[in-house]
Protein backbone atom coordinates (compact mmCIF):
# COMPACT_ATOMS: atom_id res chain seq x y z
CA UNK A 1 0.00 0.00 0.00
CA UNK A 2 1.34 2.96 -0.87
CA UNK A 3 -0.11 6.65 -1.07
CA UNK A 4 -1.23 7.69 -5.09
CA UNK A 5 -0.72 11.17 -4.77
CA UNK A 6 1.18 13.29 -1.95
CA UNK A 7 -1.07 14.49 0.27
CA UNK A 8 -1.87 18.20 1.15
CA UNK A 9 0.45 20.01 3.25
CA UNK A 10 -0.29 19.69 7.16
CA UNK A 11 1.44 21.64 10.00
CA UNK A 12 2.70 19.25 12.75
CA UNK A 13 2.44 16.22 10.32
CA UNK A 14 4.64 13.80 8.56
CA UNK A 15 3.14 12.00 5.60
CA UNK A 16 5.14 8.23 5.06
CA UNK A 17 4.10 6.72 1.65
CA UNK A 18 3.89 3.07 3.43
CA UNK A 19 2.76 1.50 6.43
CA UNK A 20 5.63 -1.00 5.53
CA UNK A 21 8.37 1.67 5.38
CA UNK A 22 9.72 1.56 9.20
CA UNK A 23 12.90 3.18 8.25
CA UNK A 24 10.77 6.12 6.81
CA UNK A 25 9.13 6.29 10.01
CA UNK A 26 12.20 6.03 11.91
CA UNK A 27 13.83 8.99 10.35
CA UNK A 28 10.36 11.21 10.76
CA UNK A 29 9.66 10.43 14.21
CA UNK A 30 13.80 11.17 15.07
CA UNK A 31 13.39 14.64 12.71
CA UNK A 32 10.21 15.96 14.36
CA UNK A 33 11.78 15.16 18.19
CA UNK A 34 14.78 16.99 17.46
CA UNK A 35 12.83 19.70 16.02
CA UNK A 36 10.67 19.66 19.37
CA UNK A 37 11.90 22.23 22.24
CA UNK A 38 11.21 21.34 25.72
CA UNK A 39 9.30 18.57 27.32
CA UNK A 40 9.01 15.75 24.83
CA UNK A 41 6.27 13.65 24.01
CA UNK A 42 5.76 10.72 21.09
CA UNK A 43 1.97 9.27 21.22
CA UNK A 44 2.18 6.70 18.55
CA UNK A 45 -1.00 5.10 17.61
CA UNK A 46 -1.45 2.59 16.61
CA UNK A 47 0.93 -0.74 16.62
CA UNK A 48 -1.72 -2.92 15.66
CA UNK A 49 -2.41 -1.39 11.93
CA UNK A 50 1.69 -1.41 11.40
CA UNK A 51 1.01 -5.59 12.76
CA UNK A 52 -1.32 -5.58 9.43
CA UNK A 53 1.65 -4.82 7.29
CA UNK A 54 4.86 -5.78 8.85
CA UNK A 55 5.95 -9.47 10.07
CA UNK A 56 6.61 -9.33 13.88
CA UNK A 57 9.73 -10.42 13.91
CA UNK A 58 10.68 -6.95 11.91
CA UNK A 59 8.01 -5.04 13.83
CA UNK A 60 9.60 -6.14 17.16
CA UNK A 61 13.14 -4.99 16.33
CA UNK A 62 12.04 -1.58 15.10
CA UNK A 63 9.42 -1.21 18.32
CA UNK A 64 12.43 -2.21 20.42
CA UNK A 65 14.38 0.39 18.42
CA UNK A 66 12.14 3.27 19.01
CA UNK A 67 11.29 2.62 22.46
CA UNK A 68 15.28 2.66 23.30
CA UNK A 69 15.97 5.56 21.08
CA UNK A 70 13.04 7.63 22.86
CA UNK A 71 14.16 6.39 26.46
CA UNK A 72 17.74 7.90 25.47
CA UNK A 73 16.34 10.95 24.11
CA UNK A 74 14.85 11.65 27.21
CA UNK A 75 11.16 11.10 25.18
CA UNK A 76 8.34 10.39 26.95
CA UNK A 77 6.41 8.19 24.66
CA UNK A 78 3.05 6.30 24.66
CA UNK A 79 2.25 2.95 22.18
CA UNK A 80 -1.30 2.33 21.78
CA UNK A 81 -2.42 -1.15 20.21
CA UNK A 82 -5.76 -2.99 20.25
CA UNK A 83 -7.16 -4.71 23.03
CA UNK A 84 -7.18 -7.50 20.83
CA UNK A 85 -3.72 -7.01 20.00
CA UNK A 86 -2.48 -7.71 23.97
CA UNK A 87 -2.01 -11.27 23.08
CA UNK A 88 -0.22 -11.36 20.34
CA UNK A 89 3.75 -11.80 20.57
CA UNK A 90 5.08 -8.54 19.58
CA UNK A 91 3.26 -6.42 22.24
CA UNK A 92 4.20 -8.90 24.83
CA UNK A 93 7.74 -8.08 23.40
CA UNK A 94 7.27 -4.43 24.00
CA UNK A 95 5.56 -4.58 27.34
CA UNK A 96 9.00 -6.54 28.75
CA UNK A 97 10.83 -3.11 28.07
CA UNK A 98 8.50 -0.60 28.82
CA UNK A 99 8.06 1.34 31.71
CA UNK A 100 4.90 0.71 32.28
CA UNK A 101 1.63 -1.23 30.80
CA UNK A 102 -2.40 -0.72 30.98
CA UNK A 103 -4.75 -2.41 29.66
CA UNK A 104 -7.85 -1.24 28.19
CA UNK A 105 -11.29 -1.00 29.91
CA UNK A 106 -14.84 -2.34 29.21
Amino acid sequence: MQLKEKPKEVNNCVFINSPQNLTAISIAVNEAIKSMKGKRMLFFDSLSILMIYNDASTLGKFSNFLLNKMRASDVDTVMIALESDTSKDIVKQIGSIADEVKGGTK
